[in-house]
């Protein structure tokens, strides 16, 4: 799991090519929008996508939370391009890549 969100991750800047197939980082990043910048509708549907969650819950979410999480930002727009800051926190929020159980000996449980 964390290594197909690191894939991902890496497919969304451009720093990891798999030319062999199509992958959804793929079309989300090249599909309508020739120039590879990733909208807030983009993210919210590649988190989506790899958390296997509701599109419709995201968005609840993401609006409710929205003047919390993003002082920085402008109003919510899901056509506008996402910062980093933006793209991370949406990333750590609703996927919870490193959310992971251990024991008092270090083991990984689940």
């Amino acid at each position: 799991m964390v290594k197909k969100i690191f894939i991902l991750i890496l497919g969304v800047f451009g720093l990891f090519n798999a030319s062999a197939q199509k992958t959804k980082t793929d079309v989300l990043v090249t599909g309508s929008n020739p120039s590879g910048t990733m909208s807030l509708e983009k993210t919210i549907a590649l988190v989506c996508y790899v958390g296997n969650k509701s599109e419709v819950a995201v968005r609840a979410a993401v609006e409710k939370n929205w003047s919390n999480d993003f002082r920085k930002e402008s109003v919510l727009d899901y056509n506008k391009a996402v910062s980093r800051m933006t793209f991370s926190i949406l990333l750590n929020d609703y996927l919870r890549p490193v959310d992971v159980s251990i024991d008092r000996t270090g083991r990984i449980t689940r």
